[in-house]
């Protein structure tokens, strides 16, 4: 009835009256044996056609209700985004995410958030764990999932600053690991788009190991110096700046879309406080066939 009513009002076509008359009698009916009346609908009324839509997002944009970072940097090759994940004080229905990243080049994703899938899936529960997630991780003892406090009692909201040329962001997740650590802050410094410094401090209550996760659509190749990963548009090397104890790129896993999804782990020798420098470096791939899987 709503609807009709609308229609009413900007169409002399009189079988939309009588449609809408008949409707107002039968929802009046309906109302008396205490059914529920019909919805709302809401009628926009614009220009035939509409330009085609383009994103604009910002150079460099801190969210701090929402507690996010975003960069978006123009190149040759096409932009470079990064996105900086935290979270408000106690936000419900989140994943324990925070400290992560995103990095998006040349219109494709290529280190990676898994997202969400549908609810009815048992799995929707895992896909929040940390493990899914670019973070660092320390080690708990007899937990091989180590988990943040979610939702997290306090902000964790980043910092920074950047242009077209630069970025530099800073997140203290500390609160987010509760009693695992003591500190933990991410630092990461870009002075291009193409390039990222990963900066992790983390200092632990006794002396452990930590472990750097970064994750992916495409497979993990171990080249001589770290690992590198191509999708059909960027490729992704990641150089350590410290010498693991224990490496794997192997498929773990699914992403949103239920596809499979490459997770790369880097594991540090135990010490109390950590300093871990991780080098990112992104190149244009100019072929789908130099991808070894196929676009989903």
């Amino acid at each position: 009835p709503d609807g009709l009513a609308i229609l009413c009002a900007v169409t002399d076509d009189p079988a939309i009256r009588e449609l809408l008359a008949g409707m107002l009698t039968a929802d009046a009916a309906d109302r008396e044996t205490g059914a529920t009346p019909g919805s709302v609908f809401n009628f926009i009324f614009g220009p035939a056609h509409l330009p085609a839509p383009a994103a604009r997002p910002p150079v460099f944009r801190i969210l701090p209700q929402t507690g996010m970072l975003c960069s978006c940097r123009a190149t040759e090759h096409g932009l470079v985004r990064l996105q900086l994940i935290g979270a408000p004080a106690k936000a419900g229905h989140a994943h324990e995410d925070k400290g992560s990243f995103v990095i998006e080049a040349f219109g494709e994703e290529i280190a990676i958030e898994r997202g969400q899938m549908a609810y009815d899936d048992p799995r929707c529960a895992m896909i929040k764990y940390a493990r899914y997630h670019n973070l660092l991780i320390p080690e708990a003892q007899g937990d091989p999932l180590p988990a943040q406090v979610n939702p997290c009692p306090t902000a964790v909201t980043p910092e920074g600053q950047g242009d077209e040329r630069t970025l530099e962001a800073r997140i203290d997740g500390s609160g987010a690991w509760g009693g695992l650590v003591e500190r933990w802050m991410r630092t990461i410094v870009s002075p291009n788009p193409l390039e990222f410094m990963v900066i992790d401090a983390m200092t632990l209550p006794v002396a452990g190991g930590v472990s750097f996760h970064l994750h992916s659509r495409f497979p993990w190749v171990k080249s001589p110096a770290g690992w590198i990963t191509r999708g059909h548009r960027a490729e992704l090397k990641v150089i350590p700046e410290w010498k693991p104890v224990g490496e794997s790129g192997d498929s773990d896993f699914i992403d949103g879309h239920k596809d499979p999804v490459f997770h790369l782990v880097l594991k540090a020798a135990p010490e109390r406080s950590h300093l871990l420098r991780t080098s990112l470096g992104l190149t244009r791939v100019y072929s789908c066939l130099a991808s070894p899987v196929s676009s989903r």
